[in-house]
């Protein structure tokens, strides 16, 4: 198992600046899914950075926040203790497959634009899908972008850590739009 490089060395100062910018179409369909969700759920969040998105969050929830990288999870710490109740969240710093093996099984396993740097997605993506309880949910964020981006790109995304990623060919996952430039692909367990 080879350990997926930490791009948050070179984000976390600018993160909040740049990407997080593009990607708040997908915060905003993640809370809302995780809103509508009736019953409390325990949540896995995979790869949450800086927790751009926690002060949104539904508090019905109980959440596992992990990363890779420590300075970002501090930073998530913060967020957790000033919007969410003591007791009902945790960060680990774990990678994903870390993550899957210590915690769950869970209701709901979110990824948010990470998935593409992990370096074994279909593994992790197998291996999550067998982590949630009965009728449990992956929540899987990806660019849009990254589809329409020209080839000359491409080396620069590789010296992040980003991969091309081709989820339209596992049937169980749907793909719905989660604004302009992202989208979320959805598998409910049964």
């Amino acid at each position: 198992m080879s350990q997926p490089k930490n791009i948050w060395t070179y984000w976390r100062p600018v993160y909040a600046y740049t990407w997080a910018l593009m990607q708040r179409s997908s915060y905003h369909h993640l809370t809302q899914t995780l809103r509508r969700m009736e019953t409390p759920k325990v949540v896995l969040d995979i790869g949450c950075g800086t927790g751009e998105y926690i002060k949104h969050l539904p508090k019905k929830h109980t959440y596992h926040f992990v990363d890779i990288d420590q300075k970002s999870l501090d930073i998530a710490r913060k967020e957790c203790e000033r919007h969410l109740e003591a007791g009902r969240w945790a960060v680990h710093c774990l990678d994903a497959d870390g993550a899957l093996e210590k915690i769950g099984p869970v209701d709901v396993i979110t990824a948010v634009h990470v998935i593409s740097v992990i370096p074994n997605p279909d593994d992790v993506i197998a291996r999550a899908k067998q982590r949630l309880n009965h009728n449990g949910h992956l929540l899987l964020y990806i660019s849009r972008m990254s589809k329409r981006l020209p080839r000359r790109l491409n080396g620069i995304a590789q010296a992040f850590g980003f991969r091309g990623l081709n989820l339209n060919r596992d049937r169980e996952l749907h793909a719905r739009r989660a604004g302009v430039f992202n989208e979320c692909y959805h598998y409910t367990r049964h």
